[in-house]
């Protein structure tokens, strides 16, 4: 059995204090190593309009916690707008999606087991200015498939359309 051994972990103080993947920030709160692979935790800030493609993992469970803003989420054919306070409860094998309505959004990710979180980690780049969202930058699809795949995760479809 592996002991897990928590570790603090502040969130959101500075930038450069996280990493930048697609066009949002996000900070690992905790991976796989501190909590004997039971769970991941990301904080993640993204600007209006974002919305990663629609994907299905396979793996893991995954819960979204809307800290501050709006998102719709669609979780198989249902879609639910959620904000400060709300909760989206995202389970694999199901289809899902997301787009950030408000100007900005801050959200936490909690995922299940944990082990996901490396496929952001391993696909985010470095922040290089003092703001927590990146310049939109043109994502390479056929490169972001292969790597969701090295994961058991299918990217299936489009991101959401603007609102």
């Amino acid at each position: 059995m592996t002991t897990a051994t928590p570790e603090a972990a502040t969130s959101n103080e500075r930038p450069d204090e996280g990493r930048w993947f697609l066009d949002t920030w996000m900070k690992v709160l905790c991976d796989a190593d501190s909590t004997g692979g039971a769970m991941a935790v990301i904080d993640w800030q993204g600007g209006q309009g974002f919305s990663p493609p629609l994907h299905v993992h396979h793996d893991e469970d995954t819960a979204m916690l809307v800290l501050d803003g709006m998102l719709t989420v669609r979780i198989g054919d249902f879609e639910q707008v959620c904000g400060a306070g709300e909760i989206a409860w995202l389970p694999r094998d199901v289809p899902h999606t997301f787009r950030v309505d408000s100007e900005t959004a801050r959200y936490v990710e909690m995922i299940t087991p944990a082990g996901f979180e490396n496929f952001h980690i391993e696909g985010s780049r470095d922040v290089t200015t003092d703001s927590f969202l990146p310049e939109p930058t043109p994502v390479d699809v056929p490169a972001l498939v292969a790597h969701a795949a090295e994961h058991n995760c299918d990217i299936i479809g489009p991101p959401m359309e603007p609102r």
